[in-house]
């Protein structure tokens, strides 16, 4: 239920699931919801009229994010819940899961851009804790 409020109407509801082993979470569809290729299909046909816009905001998906309660990214999750529920580290992390569900399930999220700043914020913060003694090879492509 906290999981469910921190991601607002972003879901139907969360619930743990126990066909998930690799993955972390996954977004499953309600009995009612569209597929993922059927909500750009509809978002492609609507027009800007208002009676379509509000279509479109009421026919929103509202998917169901299964967890898996034994991968270690939820045990995480379930820590940051219980010692720092309100930190941006926290609200990072559900976002993150929430997203990363989507998009392995054929979502698009709402704001790649922001998406693409926490993963960059994560990188940096698994860099800041090793030794910098090593160096990583590269290649540079230009356009």
């Amino acid at each position: 239920t906290w999981l469910k409020k921190q991601l607002g109407e972003r879901v139907q509801k969360v619930q743990v699931g126990d066909r998930l082993v690799d993955s972390p979470a996954t977004l499953v569809q309600g009995e009612w919801g569209m597929s993922p290729m059927m909500q750009r299909y509809m978002k492609s046909q609507t027009t800007s009229s208002a009676s379509d816009s509000a279509f479109a905001i009421g026919s929103r998906n509202q998917a169901i994010l299964e967890i898996n309660p034994s991968h270690a990214v939820i045990k995480q999750l379930k820590s940051a819940m219980e010692t720092a529920p309100d930190a941006d580290e926290t609200e990072d992390m559900v976002l993150m899961l929430y997203e990363t569900a989507a998009l392995i399930g054929g979502y698009t999220i709402e704001d790649p851009g922001d998406f693409a700043k926490r993963v960059t914020k994560l990188m940096e913060s698994m860099g800041s804790g090793e030794a910098s003694g090593g160096s990583v090879d590269a290649e540079v492509i230009s356009p």
